[in-house]
C-alpha cells in the first residue's frame, strides 16, 4: 500500500475517500493511517493541502494521544509560530523523528527475534505456525549464541539495561 490515498475535505467538514468513493469519519481515517496507508487530505474546492491540520484533529479527538507530547514542547511550538525560529524548530523536530524512528524500528525487530529465541530456549509455549502474525526475521547475531542458561540470563540483563537506557534517553 505505498500509493497515497487522496481524501477530499468538503465545506461541511465531511471527508471523502476518493479511492472507495464514499465518505469516511475521522476514526476511519485514523485506522487507515494506523495500518500504514499514507494519506493526503485536500480542500475539495481549493485543492489546498489540509493533511497536517486534519491529522492534528485526529490526534486531538482521540483521548490520551496528547499525553505523549510534553507541555513544554507545546509551549515552544506556540511561541515560535510566525517567527524566524519556526523553520529551525520544524527542521529539528523532523530530524529528531528520523533519528528516533529508525533505531526504534531496528530495536523492535531485534527484540522480537530475541524474544522468540528466549521463549524457545526456556521452553515457553511458542505459537503454532499460522497462529497470529509472523514476526520479521531476526537480524544475524553479532555475538555467538550463549551456551548456558546463566550466559543467556546475563545477555537478557544486558538487553534490559540497553532498553532502559533507550527509554531514559526518550524521557520515559
Amino acid at each position: 500500500m505505498s500509493d497515497t490515498l487522496l481524501i477530499k475535505k468538503y465545506a461541511n467538514r465531511r471527508l471523502y475517500d476518493t479511492e472507495r468513493s464514499h465518505y469516511i469519519t475521522l476514526g476511519e481515517l485514523a485506522e487507515l493511517v494506523r495500518t500504514g496507508r499514507p494519506v493526503r487530505i485536500v480542500d475539495a474546492k481549493t485543492e489546498a493541502d489540509l493533511t497536517k491540520a486534519v491529522l492534528m484533529q485526529v490526534i486531538l479527538e482521540e483521548r490520551g494521544r496528547l499525553d505523549m507530547l510534553p507541555v513544554d514542547l507545546l509551549h515552544q511550538i506556540i511561541r515560535v509560530q510566525g517567527t524566524v525560529q519556526q523553520g529551525p524548530l520544524a527542521a529539528f523536530l523532523e530530524t529528531s523523528y528520523a533519528q528516533y524512528s529508525r533505531p526504534m524500528a531496528d530495536a523492535a525487530q531485534t527484540w522480537m527475534g530475541a524474544g522468540a529465541k528466549m521463549a524457545e530456549a526456556f521452553g515457553f509455549g511458542v505459537p503454532a505456525r499460522g497462529a497470529g502474525p509472523t514476526p520479521p526475521p531476526a537480524p544475524e547475531p553479532t555475538s555467538p549464541e550463549p551456551e548456558s542458561k546463566a550466559e543467556m540470563a546475563a545477555e537478557v540483563s544486558a538487553l534490559r539495561d540497553q532498553m532502559d537506557a533507550l527509554l531514559k534517553r526518550l524521557g520515559q
